[in-house]
């Protein structure tokens, strides 16, 4: 299944991919709540 370190690369990609998501969507919400 490849080497890991492929695999750790790709988990990394996808754990920023996460956490750019989450911040984005706190930012909205939050600017969303205080214009609310």
């Amino acid at each position: 299944m490849g080497d890991p370190e492929r695999r750790v690369r790709m988990f990394d990609l996808i754990y920023l991919a996460v956490g750019l998501g989450f911040f984005a969507l706190m930012g909205a919400y939050a600017r969303w709540a205080v214009r609310a």
